[in-house]
């Protein structure tokens, strides 16, 4: 596959703050490539700098074979950017932005079946400034897609919805990358990396601490099983909780007692023996990609 955006040792700085420390990053076409961090992480001024809104203050930036920060009208006609608030006209109405756009661009998805597709048929002669922000975020989001462009670049796409409307978002933006579209997003939410994305980068203070797919990163970083007990214990049964196979930490809750476990056979099956005739209520929740960031976060790679 070809490499479509590439930074090269980059760093940023704002005053003291180092908002990007030696990054060095490559995205391939076809990819749904995830950029994951706490807040504060770097991971909106990497997109800027991708973008060549931002000049990095070391290194190199790529973007569809050309210096991000001098693209030629070849490169920008074939880039959707996600607008934040301030970047739509407020005083237009919602379809006639998404035709406006795709008038731009030349070409591009029909501005009708994207409304329907996100949701936003009933918004469609709405003024944008009336908007909710669940409403403006799918907009931004629609603006970014209506050109049909090669690379999609999205910050916090999902940002606000409510389920339904992240359920539809995440059906658009699996419809848009099964045709062949790079997309770059951003996000905080765990569950939409694992859903969308072929691979993540966790930033950490502006570095790469981890990148690979979610899978992956999950089974390298070595994130444990969730089993919630539907009831407390006290400290001798904590104890004796802690003994059952491959328990790394038992947590007393308000209303459950929780066992993390690197084995979640291993421990459900010594929980039930160790039970005999009255095996305990429990909720057995698998691996998350949230577990890998918080540690990556707290210790960095390895």
């Amino acid at each position: 596959m070809s490499v479509v955006a590439s930074l090269d040792d980059v760093s940023v700085a704002f005053g003291v703050t180092r908002a990007l420390r030696g990054v060095d990053l490559s995205i391939e076409a076809g990819a749904v490539f995830g950029v994951i961090g706490v807040n504060g992480a770097g991971k909106t001024t990497l997109l800027r700098v991708l973008q060549g809104l931002i000049a990095p203050d070391t290194g190199r930036v790529e973007l569809l074979g050309c210096d991000a920060r001098r693209l030629g009208s070849a490169q920008r006609a074939v880039l959707g950017a996600q607008l934040d608030r301030g970047g739509l006209p407020p005083n237009a109405r919602v379809r006639e932005v998404l035709v406006f756009l795709r008038a731009l661009y030349g070409r591009g998805h029909d501005p009708d079946a994207l409304l329907d597709e996100l949701g936003l048929r009933d918004a469609a002669r709405r003024l944008v400034r009336d908007l909710s922000t669940g409403q403006h975020r799918r907009l931004a989001v629609a603006g970014a897609l209506v050109g049909q462009p090669r690379l999609i670049v999205l910050d916090e796409p999902s940002l606000g919805l409510d389920p339904l409307g992240t359920r539809a978002l995440w059906q658009t933006l699996h419809r848009i990358a099964s045709e062949g579209a790079t997309l770059l997003l951003t996000t905080n939410d765990m569950d939409e990396a694992e859903a969308l994305c072929h691979e993540v980068a966790v930033l950490r203070e502006g570095a790469v601490v981890a990148r690979g797919a979610p899978t992956a990163l999950l089974e390298r970083h070595g994130a444990l099983h969730r089993i919630e007990l539907d009831t407390t214990v006290d400290d001798a049964g904590c104890a004796g909780l802690s003994r059952l196979d491959a328990v790394v930490e038992v947590h007393r809750e308000p209303r459950h007692t929780l066992l993390l476990s690197r084995d979640a056979v291993a421990t459900i099956r010594a929980l039930v023996t160790r039970a005999a005739c009255r095996p305990p209520r429990f909720r057995w929740l698998p691996p998350r990609l949230e577990d890998v960031v918080e540690r990556l976060q707290a210790h960095g790679e390895g």
